[in-house]
């Protein structure tokens, strides 16, 4: 067994996980993938934004998350 059996996985590291590998995923396609409601990972997104862990961006009306870097 390896130390990584151990370790709890959140719906937050997936989501993480998921904008690290596309770079730039909307909202939407973000709940499709980790089979959630848009609301739920709106919600998540939010959180992240505000602890800038993540960047948001418009285009049209559709939100866009990637990593936010300073």
């Amino acid at each position: 067994m390896s130390p990584d059996d151990n370790i709890l996985r959140t719906v937050a590291d997936e989501l993480l996980d998921l904008v690290k590998k596309s770079k730039k995923i909307s909202v939407e396609e973000a709940a499709k993938r980790l089979k959630m409601p848009i609301a739920s990972v709106q919600a998540l997104v939010d959180f992240l934004v505000e602890e800038r862990v993540f960047g948001i961006e418009y285009k049209f009306t559709t939100p866009y998350i990637y990593l936010y870097k300073e």
